[in-house]
């Protein structure tokens, strides 16, 4: 009977040891195929992110380049072509001419913006006779209330004259071209 229950005993103590075993080795097995799900989760879940992240780019994106097209068009219909710039002269000086001025205007070379865009400037040498009230409404008027052309001035001398003031000074006009050449 002894040699039947230690024979049961060390039966019993193999089949515990081999369940352990069975169990450790199926434990081992699903925890590596759980570490994997769980990698391919946090994958996809990292997927789903990059993917929220690039839709709200998008979506910023295509907000911005409506904004630019708004902003591109409002700056085209301020800045000229350049054949419209053709006519600065005379329109200058019929505006001279209503703020009791006398101008005289010689245009100068041409520049380009870096960075391709088809803005580019008339440099131009102005030349006016009259009284300095009516210099700063026709300043004021070329300056903030044309809407035919962009001028910026770069210099301004103003002197004694025999008619009152002269005002001598450099400016940009600026208009869509496609050439540099004067």
């Amino acid at each position: 009977m002894t040699k039947g229950f230690r024979r049961e005993i060390l039966v019993s103590i193999l089949v515990i040891v081999g369940s352990v075993c069975a169990f450790g080795i199926y434990f081992w097995r699903v925890s590596g195929t759980l570490r994997g799900s769980a990698d391919s989760v946090l994958s996809l879940n990292q997927t789903i992110v990059d993917q929220a992240q690039l839709s709200q780019v998008i979506v910023n994106l295509k907000r911005d380049e409506s904004e630019a097209d708004r902003s591109q068009a409002r700056m085209d219909a301020v800045i000229p072509d350049e054949e419209q710039l053709l006519d600065f002269r005379s329109w200058t000086k019929n505006q001279a001419t209503v703020h009791n001025l006398s101008a005289s205007i010689e245009f100068k070379d041409r520049g380009k913006f870096r960075g391709g865009s088809d803005i580019m400037f008339q440099n131009a040498s102005m030349n006016f006779d009259g009284t300095i009230d009516n210099f700063i409404s026709f300043l004021k008027e070329l300056e903030m209330g044309a809407d035919r052309f962009l001028v910026g001035f770069d210099t301004f001398d103003v002197s004694r004259s025999a008619s009152g003031y002269r005002l001598g000074g450099g400016a940009k006009i600026f208009f869509h071209g496609t050439s540099t050449s004067p």
